[in-house]
């Protein structure tokens, strides 16, 4: 040990140093440094493993996340660690209290940070230069041969990692530099850096232990014996809710409240004003570095779009004058939102913050405020007539069971000439009537309604109304738009629900406006001139059911890219001629009364998806063969018999009813074969692109179906439901890319043939005759290929017929879960699901949530991924009786399971089928998914994770999730149980007992 004394340091300064180089020498263990440290130890383990400790080169690691995460906690605890395997080590804060006492950081000084180095350097020698080269100079010149640790906290300049760890050439062989910032690109931009760590929020469990520790000194609430511990859980949850694992609001929140004072807390749903100016103080050092463009983004994303869809929101950002792509990638890069699934997400404590940001631009009257987001706040504006130019955005949206009659004054937007955007009403995300009734009011319009004015600065206008039990609710109050109404900057309007029976008389310039959706607006009658709107992209007329004429200037937009003219049951006519260049889907469903497709003049080269199914007046197209892009064509229940563009991929010919979720092509159902329909089949092996075949329900016989189906080696699902063939040709086996077939309600059907070896998923139902003769059903090595672990078949569905048990496969699941070996191979390789009858979620599912979500926090043994087999997840669902007659709800739905982990979540969601179901109320649908899907997606071992979380949706309407459950496989003995929880109804749950069909995933 060697310590460096000047002629003028003080005795006690010497001391210090001495005694600081000794305690540097001693061993620092883990415990000693990390005591009291919810959560550190696996975020330190990941760490170390990026750092290499005791290997050669230098290495640059960052450390980055939001505010408050706990970076600089992370990088003392490691420090501290290390410190003493290393000749040089320095901790070194870029920032330091300003001295108001007000806890604010302020940037030091680069050459105080340079004197810190090249102090710890030299042991306190020569901290003062002549200039900043010298100090540049000593840096790099006496650590080039030295083992130095440094960590860099709370970089936030380039200059900074410029002035004291510019290269890996300053320092000397296994040295370790850490950088810990909130902004990932600057790390990035750090071209040395070796690594980038991302600090996690804290689960919930984590975030329980941190809370508690600060209320109750334990790590969990008081349980045992005592009066309130009910009451101290629920508080204690209400709180770690509120902070969402950020560690810095935990600490604040707790360390300020004790057990006498926190169940005072039990109503309140926000922080104490003490703890969310700390934490809003550690928060806006971020916000206080953006550029003033990113600052407005900032302010509109956490007053509007926090969990909106990105890509539904890019053009309204543009339309404000943002480049979104270039400062959306600033904020993540800042730390202060995400995009998980597709969505912009904020933290919920970083919305508050910038939501105080805006409150605080005028605290006592809202009219002068920027943005307008509470619901009260916006009816006290309209009301009293107290907007103002400051305010630029407006939603009026209104929580659950406020249901009224507002009364608000036409006037009330005459003042607020700087409006951008205005947002009345949001039933998107409703599931249910009943929640839909419960969440409407009444809006009455005091006043003239022909002073009824709308901001000429409007760019984006969404104003959604709704008709329920014969009643307008959030109604938009005119017929038409106002006739002053000129927003020459407007770039979307959406006035779905609507009682407006015309949009504009006459001529309107509106070159900005991409936008249009007018769906379920009942009232509407007729279209309007759009000459004026050259550069509109969609156009959303969908269940207008009194619209009956189209201006002919809708037939040449030259941009529109999407036409949506579903369930227009009124419209008897298109433009006699389009020539629509972008168009790339075309919807007609559904108009009935339609008689002709309009002539195609020019190219329509872009047009992918075309649906014309249900225009069962519609005559002949001229010609198809010109749209050399179409891949989806729908002609269900039209007279259409034209043969088909080469370009499709999704194609079918069926009549009552589809099953699959493709887009389909189908023949109006006839008693008898139509000779047309004998000579398309035939040109099917012209379509050498055909991905999915529909022949359901098309009264296909024994040999309909070409004997050479050698030329369609792209197909890949095929449905022959419904049809009145004994036998499927020996051809289908020339199908060598087939995955899926489809044989429902096939009544005659008695054999199968031999099946190509890369079909995966086969479904069978309703199929008498092949059920009366099951030892026909699969010859040779199928049903041992579903029990085997070579199997190619991937999923496994079990199902109820009306509570008749039906006959299909001799196959005995509880034989093969007793087999010794065959569970592990039979639960480590396929997806198994299926309904369920019985009462509630099994108990089997130990993690349970009366909502679409369910978290699973994985025990800390599961430590690789031959721990686990695969996780299982229940659903109870509703099929509402109301949605059953809507045109909006197709005939099948899915449910989609989206997941993720403390690694990140799937970009790919799982996707099943709801089952068919015949009553309306609560059922059970249980899914299991091997252990080997999860390691597919993640490509990366499934080692290190801390939980599960599953969101289960569904992508209809008419299907709402009520509750879910989760719980591992890990074992034999919880395969058997797994098997024992779905058999409490009572019958054996044998593969001879139910439905075994095969389903696509």
């Amino acid at each position: 040990m060697t310590v460096m004394i000047e002629e003028t340091m003080y005795e006690s300064k010497i001391v210090k140093e001495i005694v600081e180089s000794i305690f540097f020498e001693l061993p620092r263990s883990f415990s000693r440094v990390s005591e009291g440290l919810v959560g550190i130890e696996s975020r330190v383990e990941e760490v170390m493993k990026l750092l290499h400790i005791g290997e050669g080169g230098v290495l640059f690691i960052g450390i980055h996340g939001m505010g408050g995460v706990g970076k600089t906690t992370l990088a003392q605890v490691i420090y501290d660690m290390v410190l003493r395997q290393f000749e040089v080590r320095c901790f070194i804060s870029c920032k330091e209290e300003d001295g108001s006492g007000t806890n604010r950081r302020i940037y030091r000084p680069l050459n105080d940070l340079k004197n810190q180095f090249i102090s710890k350097i030299r042991m306190g020698m020569q901290r003062n230069f002549l200039d900043d080269n010298d100090r540049i100079s000593v840096i790099s010149r006496e650590l080039r041969h030295r083992k130095v640790f440094l960590v860099l906290d709370d970089v936030d300049r380039e200059e900074e990692i410029k002035a004291l760890a510019w290269s890996p050439d300053w320092f000397g062989e296994g040295s370790r530099i850490i950088l810990t910032s909130r902004d990932v690109h600057l790390l990035d931009r750090h071209a040395t850096a070796s690594a980038i760590y991302e600090v996690k929020l804290l689960n919930d469990n984590e975030a329980l232990q941190l809370f508690c520790m600060k209320v109750f000194k334990r790590p969990c609430p008081p349980s045992e014996g005592h009066s309130d511990a009910d009451l101290y859980k629920k508080v204690c949850m209400k709180f770690v809710k509120l902070a969402e694992g950020l560690p810095l609001a935990l600490e604040a929140l707790g360390s300020r409240m004790s057990p006498q004072t926190l169940p005072l807390w039990e109503n309140s749903d926000e922080i104490r004003p003490g703890s969310s100016k700390v934490i809003e103080r550690s928060l806006e050092i971020s916000f206080d570095g953006l550029e003033e463009s990113e600052k407005e983004l900032f302010l509109d994303i956490a007053c509007f779009f926090r969990g909106s869809d990105l890509v539904n929101i890019i053009h309204k950002l543009e339309s404000f004058g943002y480049f979104p792509n270039i400062s959306i990638d600033v904020l993540r890069g800042k730390s202060l939102i995400t995009i998980s699934r597709g969505r912009l997400l904020m933290h919920g404590l970083l919305e508050k913050m910038g939501q105080q940001i805006v409150y605080r631009e005028s605290p006592y009257e809202p009219g002068q405020r920027s943005r307008l987001w509470d619901w009260k706040d916006v009816l006290d504006v309209l009301k009293n007539k107290t907007g103002t130019v400051a305010v630029q955005g407006m939603v009026l949206d209104f929580p659950n069971n406020t249901r009224r009659e507002l009364r608000l004054d036409v006037d009330g937007f005459s003042n607020m000439k700087r409006l951008r955007m205005l947002k009345i009403g949001n039933i998107d995300c409703v599931e249910n009537v009943s929640e839909l009734y419960a969440k409407l009011s009444t809006l009455v319009w005091q006043g003239n309604l022909s002073k009824f004015v709308l901001p000429d600065g409007l760019r984006i206008m969404e104003w959604c109304g709704c008709s329920v039990f014969n009643q307008t609710y959030l109604s938009y109050p005119l017929k038409s738009l106002p006739a002053t109404f000129e927003p020459h900057n407007l770039v979307e309007l959406s006035m779905p629900c609507s009682p407006i029976e015309q949009l504009w008389k006459g001529f309107k310039s509106l070159e900005d406006l991409k936008i249009i959706d007018l769906r379920g607006s009942q009232n509407l009658i007729e279209i309007p001139d759009f000459t004026g709107v050259p550069n509109l992209q969609r156009l959303e007329l969908e269940g207008c059911t009194s619209l009956s004429k189209l201006h002919s200037s809708v037939g040449f937009l030259k941009r529109l890219k999407r036409f949506n003219l579903r369930n227009c049951k009124c419209l008897k006519s298109l433009p006699d001629m389009i020539s629509l260049e972008s168009l790339e889907f075309f919807d007609l469903s559904s108009c009935s009364r339609l008689d002709a497709f309009p002539a195609i003049l020019g190219n329509m080269t872009s047009l992918e998806i075309l649906l014309l199914s249900h225009c069962s007046r519609l005559f002949e197209p001229e010609d198809l063969s010109g749209l050399v892009c179409l891949k989806s064509l729908n002609m269900d229940e039209t007279a259409i018999t034209q043969l088909l563009p080469k370009s499709c991929k999704d194609v079918s010919f069926g009549g009552r009813k589809s099953w699959d979720s493709h887009f389909h092509c189908h023949l109006l159902q006839k008693e008898s074969l139509d000779p047309n329909t004998h000579s398309i089949l035939n040109s099917l092996s012209d379509l050498s692109s055909l991905i999915s075949l529909d022949l359901s329900y098309c009264n296909l016989s024994d040999g309909a179906i070409p004997n050479d189906l050698s030329h369609l080696s792209s197909l890949e699902i095929v449905n022959l439901s419904g049809n009145k063939f004994a036998r499927i040709p020996d051809s289908i086996c020339q199908l060598s890319n087939l995955e899926s077939l489809y044989l429902i309600d096939c009544s005659r059907l008695q054999a199968l043939p031999k099946l190509p070896s890369s079909l995966t998923y086969l479904y069978v139902e309703n199929c008498p005759k092949l059920e009366e003769s099951s030892d026909l059903l699969f010859t040779g090595t199928l049903s041992e290929k579903l029990a085997l672990a070579d199997c190619s078949l991937a999923a496994l569905y079990i199902d109820y017929d009306g509570g008749s048990p039906c006959s299909i496969l001799q196959l005995d699941l509880r034989k093969h879960l007793e087999t010794e070996g065959h569970w592990r191979r039979f639960f480590g390789t396929k997806v198994i699901c299926g309904s369920w009858l019985g009462p509630g979620i099994p108990k089997w599912f130990n993690n349970k949530s009366a909502s679409s979500s369910v978290k699973l926090e994985m025990h800390p043994d599961l430590n690789d991924n031959r721990e686990w087999k695969g996780c299982a997840l229940f659903v109870v669902y509703e099929v509402h009786e109301h949605h059953k007659s809507s045109s909006m709800i197709f005939e099948s739905a899915d449910f989609v399971y989206h997941f993720e982990t403390d690694k990140g979540h799937l970009d790919i969601p799982f996707v099943l089928p709801v089952p068919k179901v015949t009553s309306v109320g609560a059922t059970g649908f249980w899914v299991y998914i091997p252990a080997k899907w999860f390691l597919e997606q993640y490509s990366k071992k499934l080692g290190g994770w801390s939980y599960i979380d599953a969101l289960i949706l569904s992508d209809s309407l008419a299907v709402e999730v009520k509750e879910c459950g989760i719980g591992l496989v890990c074992s034999e003995h919880d395969a058997l149980e797994f098997y024992e929880a779905l058999n409490i109804i009572g019958q054996d749950l044998d593969l001879e007992t139910y439905h075994p069909p095969l389903y696509r995933l």
